[in-house]
């Protein structure tokens, strides 16, 4: 050995100790943790959710009922803002993947982004759920969203559009939906889920996986068996005679038109740090 190559050498035993002691490969890099709930989108300040049920459904403690209302909320904010900021802690990795051409109500499981501007709503989205269906570890939310009681800003015009698509009915603004849902292996009790603010400041899908999504409204038209039955049940619940929920298409009406009602049932307040 030349006196050169004894401090390469050295080295050498230096480097296979530390492997020795440390692991023969390098540490996988921690995971970057979920990026803090953006809460509620402040241009969204005059809109509110709420959602009431049939009897025997508990939307607070259910955890198909707290997973569906979490993703078709998340779907409003994120479509409405054209900001995915704004799908609630949790929603990526329970939303599966969008399967274009794949059974129905799959296409367009995440909101579609870039395609316009923001807009600004006001008022209240009312949802009843109708019914929860379940076989094994799936299971089908039934529900109903009353668009007419909330407006979007119109440009350049003094007033708010009620969002009842472009038909010109009594019905106007009513629209059925289906939230096709998969129970987790060990999905037990859930913390009840209600509370004074108006999104989630956690992860509340509590392993639930989004399998399919059919709603006609800031989607794409959908079509199912039984989306009559559904919008026909949907009709008896809304509130109040037809005429007093008849806005016309596109016509400017005051803010005073669409009051802001408390978020019902609401999600728990953040702990104070």
């Amino acid at each position: 050995m030349t006196l050169s190559s004894a401090p390469r050498l050295l080295l050498g035993v230096v480097a296979i100790t530390l492997l020795a002691i440390t692991g023969c490969t390098p540490d996988r890099p921690p995971k970057v943790p979920e990026s803090p709930a953006a809460g509620w989108p402040t241009s969204l300040n005059d809109l509110t959710i709420t959602w009431t049920t049939e009897p025997g459904i508990n939307l607070v403690t259910d955890a198909a009922a707290i997973a569906a209302r979490a993703y078709v909320e998340s779907y409003y904010l994120a479509s409405i803002t054209e900001d995915e900021s704004y799908l609630y802690p949790g929603f990526s990795d329970a939303v599966s993947p969008d399967q274009p051409g794949g059974p129905p109500g799959t296409s367009e499981l995440h909101p579609r982004l870039g395609l316009s501007d923001p807009d600004v709503w006001v008022g209240t989205v009312r949802h009843h759920v109708l019914s929860i269906a379940r076989s094994d570890r799936d299971m089908t939310v039934t529900a109903c969203a009353y668009m007419y009681g909330t407006a979007r800003e119109v440009p350049n015009q003094d007033g708010y559009a009620a969002n009842v698509g472009m038909t010109d009915n009594l019905n106007s603004g009513i629209f059925p939906m289906r939230i096709g849902l998969r129970a987790p292996p060990d999905s037990g009790s859930r913390s009840p889920q209600a509370g004074p603010s108006k999104a989630p400041y956690d992860n509340v899908f509590g392993g639930w996986k989004i399998t399919s999504f059919l709603f006609d409204y800031l989607s794409q038209p959908r079509s199912w068996p039984e989306k009559d039955a559904d919008l026909a049940g949907c009709i008896a619940k809304a509130d109040g005679p037809p005429e007093s929920r008849h806005f016309i298409p596109r016509k400017p009406y005051p803010l005073s038109d669409f009051p802001m009602l408390p978020a019902v049932p609401g999600w728990p307040a953040k702990p104070a740090s």
